[in-house]
């Protein structure tokens, strides 16, 4: 399927063609067309799918009957105008920053297709849709989008645009971040229990000398958001035992090339504070970061900030897994981009399966 394909559109235009083999003596192409068009409209959101089928009702009926009850007496017109006044639902949604992150995320989730067969285009966004199985409980549905760059902001129109599609429970982000290498390894999940944006700051000139000398000083004023309780005590029951045997399995998955050139191990699980603004670390100063804002800072990256506080100003329940891929300096590369995307991937998957 074409990524860019709106499915809900490309029915709408099946049904024309329908309507003009729909009298045809030869019946084939008729027959061939309503199967394609089963096909999408299965995937596409239920509201659409019945203005489709409606639609192509229609477009069935004998011609006899068409030429007596016209699409403009029917007002057909109408039916393609109605707009769905509800949401959809799921039981968790998740977003990543980049393709790197969503290609492991769906291959967590079971779908090792990746990127190139999205369930559904809405608006901007792509959207594809797993269960997770939890052996004898009800399967979890899941909805995933990509923001398809970093930082804040355009994570937090990512988050916005899911909750106002998608009914969901809870809202799970997931990627990688850099880590303190004193107390973290390549590879490791962090799991956060909230989220300090860093750069929240009021810059002043302070005089050292009368108004001779003066400095310029950064005042911090923290931004600090906190996970809901509900999450809290979820996360208390989840150790990252599970996980183990499942990322074991899925890293031979992955292309050689991906992967770093040292032996990957098992990735420890940990929780603590995730550090979030909008520059890249990657001169060293991530040590200096913790000792001044937060000891217990145990991943920093560029779009949680957003993601929380869009979650917060609609009053859901999140969540972050981050795989720590570098630890912030210049020796920072991508080649462990791979193995943190599929560790904090692994660790979200076995959170629902487990403790959710």
């Amino acid at each position: 399927m074409n990524s860019n394909e709106d499915l809900a559109e490309s029915c709408r235009s099946m049904v024309h063609f329908v309507g003009k083999h729909a009298d045809d003596d030869d019946q084939s192409v008729r027959d061939a067309l309503l199967r394609d068009l089963c096909w999408k409209a299965q995937r596409v959101d239920p509201f659409d799918r019945a203005k489709v089928l409606a639609e192509v009702g229609y477009e069935l009926l004998p011609r006899a009957v068409r030429s007596t009850f016209s699409s403009g007496r029917m007002r057909m017109d109408e039916l393609r105008a109605l707009r769905s006044g509800h949401k959809r639902k799921k039981d968790i949604g998740i977003v990543t920053a980049l393709g790197k992150e969503m290609r492991m995320l769906l291959l967590a989730l079971g779908r090792p297709d990746g990127l190139d067969r999205e369930d559904e285009r809405i608006g901007n966004f792509n959207y594809w849709y797993a269960d997770v199985d939890r052996g004898g409980r009800p399967k979890l549905s899941v909805v995933t989008t990509m923001v398809g760059r970093p930082r804040n902001v355009p994570c937090a129109i990512a988050v916005d645009h899911l909750l106002r599609t998608f009914d969901v429970d809870l809202m799970l982000m997931v990627g990688i971040a850099a880590g303190p290498k004193d107390k973290v390894k390549l590879g490791d999940v962090v799991y956060g229990e909230g989220v300090y944006d860093y750069e929240h700051k009021r810059l002043e000139l302070r005089d050292i000398i009368g108004k001779v000398l003066r400095k310029k000083v950064e005042l911090p004023r923290p931004l600090w958001i906190d996970i809901e309780d509900v999450v809290r005590f979820a996360l208390q029951r989840f150790e990252g035992k599970p996980m183990a045997e499942t990322f074991a399995a899925l890293l031979r998955e992955i292309d050689s090339a991906q992967l770093p050139a040292t032996e990957v191990g098992q990735p420890s699980v940990r929780n603590g504070t995730i550090g979030a603004g909008e520059k890249l670390i990657a001169d060293g100063s991530l040590p200096r970061m913790r000792k001044i804002v937060d000891e217990r800072i145990r991943a920093v990256d560029q779009e949680d900030s957003g993601f929380a506080q869009a979650c917060k100003a609609n009053g859901m329940p999140w969540c972050v897994f981050r795989g720590i891929c570098d630890y912030g300096d210049p020796g920072k590369g991508d080649k462990w981009h791979a193995v943190a995307s599929l560790a904090a991937s692994v660790a979200a998957v076995s959170f629902l399966r487990t403790a959710w």
